[in-house]
């Protein structure tokens, strides 16, 4: 091969990692199986094309993907400096990527199809909670007990359910539910219940 030949293949090979956004120095590429998570991320770094790179998510501290038809936040847990996190009216079922998020202050989750809190555990800076809206179909509070038991929701900080699976109609709460909203007032939260979607 001549020299011609090989200073042509590293322009184009340089030329190719500019125009593909190339993670080198940014970590690895990302790929969102959601398209509307994808364009909110997108639109969050002013970028429109080119290949996203985990390093740049890093920048994000406030995001607001309210109403944008989402249902997998899978690419989302790179955000890892999120302190500000809309995710309300989707069509979220699972919220595991929101795990990696322990910098979250403040979550809107309501009205999606959420039915495992789990990680919301190890949210420990969490202020602000909204987990309600009657397709939350939650049935197992216990991440509430685990987030203030590590030292999470405290005095001031504000969690709004929604009545399904927490109060009964004649204003009692549920038995599995009765504990976490004794501990969560014991803990100073604000326990705010939304009305009932009819």
């Amino acid at each position: 091969m001549s020299e011609k030949n090989i200073l042509y293949l590293i322009l184009i090979c340089v030329l190719f990692s500019f125009l593909s956004g190339c993670c080198v120095l940014k970590g690895t590429s990302i790929f969102f199986p959601d398209s509307a998570l994808e364009v909110v991320i997108r639109s969050e770094l002013g970028k429109p094309f080119f290949v996203v790179c985990t390093g740049e998510l890093d920048s994000i501290t406030e995001l607001n993907a309210r109403g944008m038809g989402i249902k997998n936040l899978q690419g989302l847990e790179y955000c890892t400096s999120l302190v500000k996190l809309d995710l309300r009216d989707n069509a979220i079922i699972s919220i595991s990527p929101l795990r990696e998020l322990k910098n979250l202050v403040w979550l809107d989750l309501g009205n999606n199809k959420i039915t495992d809190i789990t990680p919301i555990a190890g949210l420990v800076y969490l202020e602000y909670l909204d987990l309600s809206g009657s397709d939350n179909d939650i049935r197992d509070w216990s991440p509430l007990l685990a987030n203030v038991d590590a030292g999470g929701l405290g005095p001031g900080d504000t969690v709004t359910l929604s009545p399904e699976w927490t109060v009964k109609e004649d204003g009692t709460y549920y038995e599995d539910f009765l504990p976490v909203y004794q501990k969560l007032i014991n803990a100073g939260v604000n326990v705010i219940f939304a009305e009932p979607t009819k």
